[in-house]
């Protein structure tokens, strides 16, 4: 049950992130790439929310870990972080 609600989570992170990038017009070719970033971003928070109890930590932690995913895909793509945010 547990892991049927974590894959619905994270296929709703991917579709809200690629909703977003269509949203504010990120390249076709990034989409996909933006649809992982959100699954990233989820899936760090559930990890995260597990370890510390509240909300502030885990959407630090998670929050960064986004960032440094954004930045890594930046500087491969010669794009800008924000549009993988």
């Amino acid at each position: 049950m547990i892991k049927t609600q974590l894959f619905i989570q994270l296929i709703t992170a991917v579709a809200g992130s690629i909703g977003f990038g269509l949203l504010f017009h990120i390249r076709k070719r990034y989409l996909g790439l933006v649809g992982i970033g959100g699954m990233i971003g989820w899936l760090a928070y559930v990890f995260f929310a597990g370890i510390w109890e509240g909300v502030f930590l885990p959407s630090l932690a998670a929050g960064f870990i986004v960032d440094i995913y954004a930045e890594i895909l930046a500087r491969v793509c010669k794009e800008t972080s924000t549009s993988f945010l």
